[in-house]
């Protein structure tokens, strides 16, 4: 077998054994941050995941932030759940801890406690203004719980489960919240080695063989709209490296 032979056959063989890679954004909608990563990922041809505020003052609470949900849905894109509370990044450790309350309108509170609560409007907020049928997953303020609220852990994955939703934290984080520079990120987080099976990078579920890979971006930071599609070109490079194929999927299972 020669070198082009051998070429082509890791290249069939790649296209059998792809990475889908799940890209998500927390935080938002944010009226002009969220747009332009929308307007990306459709430049791109690339459907991911929102884990959004339904209902923060000023993220899917307002008129812009609704319209954002809608626009989501159209093209195509998971619309999961990051917090339904009222406030701006509102932890669950603190809302688990809090009654419940009408939700329905019917004046009898919904869900076990306030997290519940936050979570059932949550799926219907998604469901009237995003036109998803199904919400399936939830992902915390901070990705966990804190060292100082682990006794409170089994008690909020429990009111997950009883509204239906998924805890999902496994992920590889760009670290665009850090301030890092983009070109940092480009060439130092995209292009990280070190990874575990609790704490992955992209290279490391490329070199491990991983099936698929959650990797979190937050679309209410200007830069990150600014250079996903320079994200999104490393990605593709590094998985071409790897003698992979990269299928970017939304997350809606």
């Amino acid at each position: 077998m020669g070198f082009a032979d051998f070429a082509l056959l890791l290249a069939f063989l790649s296209a059998y054994h792809p990475l889908v890679l799940y890209l998500t954004f927390d935080d938002g909608p944010a009226k002009h941050e969220t747009a332009k990563v929308l307007d990306v990922l459709k430049a791109e041809g690339i459907k991911a995941a929102f884990f959004v505020q339904t209902h923060a003052w000023n993220r899917g609470n307002t008129p812009e932030g609704q319209a954002l949900l809608a626009r989501m849905h159209e093209e195509g894109h998971a619309i999961q759940i990051h917090t339904g509370s009222d406030g701006d990044h509102v932890a669950h450790t603190k809302r688990v801890m809090a009654p419940a309350y009408d939700v329905t309108g019917d004046g009898v509170p919904d869900g076990a406690n306030a997290l519940g609560s936050d979570l059932l409007r949550a799926i219907a907020h998604i469901k009237q203004y995003g036109g998803q049928t199904r919400v399936t997953r939830v992902r915390p303020p901070g990705l966990d719980f804190g060292q100082q609220h682990q006794n409170l852990r089994e008690k909020i994955l429990a009111t997950y489960h009883r509204v239906g939703l998924r805890n999902d934290t496994l992920i590889f984080s760009s670290g665009d919240t850090a301030r890092i520079p983009p070109e940092e990120i480009r060439r130092g987080v995209l292009r990280r080695v070190e990874g575990s099976d609790q704490h992955p990078t992209l290279i490391y579920a490329l070199r491990h063989h991983w099936p698929s890979l959650t990797m979190l971006f937050h679309d209410i930071k200007k830069p990150t709209g600014d250079h996903l599609s320079e994200y999104v070109r490393d990605i593709r490079a590094i998985a071409k490296q790897a003698h992979r194929l990269i299928l970017f999927r939304p997350k809606f299972d």
